[in-house]
């Protein structure tokens, strides 16, 4: 059985072990912050920031942590995501970004936008898939000097 929940304080270890267990082999973009990616619990720090946790069978399996008022009034950020390896191909991470991305626009937000890196096939493909375009690109943007590609979807009227 699939589920989709809020991060709260209640099921809030459950999104923290599989954030950072991810979030460690993550390669830092050179425009972030030192360790700010580490802090999972400013997803229960109000409004501003939110994440969804997906179970299978009664375990977490994915996560999509999200940013509102990205930069601006009316645009939300997918910020980090995960589904756990034994689990991907499986349209999970199409579950849990269909799921966010209905509630973005019943909050009324008009514009969903999220990076990735270049040699991420797999995520790129799946936002493709969920409709997103891309429309940027930031050459040798991780610190690895993989580069950033930014995707970007309407979901409403401006």
């Amino acid at each position: 059985m699939i589920s989709i929940r809020k991060v709260t304080k209640k099921n809030f270890r459950d999104f923290k072990h599989l954030y950072t267990e991810g979030r460690r082999s993550f390669v830092r973009f050179r425009d972030e912050e030192d360790n700010w990616t580490l802090k999972p619990e400013r997803f229960l720090e109000g409004d501003k920031y939110f994440a969804y946790v997906l179970y299978k069978d009664g375990r977490v399996i994915a996560y999509l942590a999200n940013v509102l008022d990205f930069k601006k009034k009316g645009v939300a950020k997918l910020h980090a995501g995960e589904v756990k390896k034994k689990f991907r191909g499986r349209g999970y991470g199409i579950k849990i970004n269909r799921f966010v991305i209905k509630k973005m626009k019943e909050k009324g937000y008009k514009k969903i936008v999220v990076r990735t890196w270049s040699s991420n096939q797999a995520s790129q493909g799946m936002f493709k898939k969920l409709g997103f375009e891309k429309y940027r690109t930031i050459k040798n943007n991780r610190v690895n000097g993989d580069d950033s590609v930014w995707w970007r979807m309407r979901i409403g009227k401006d």
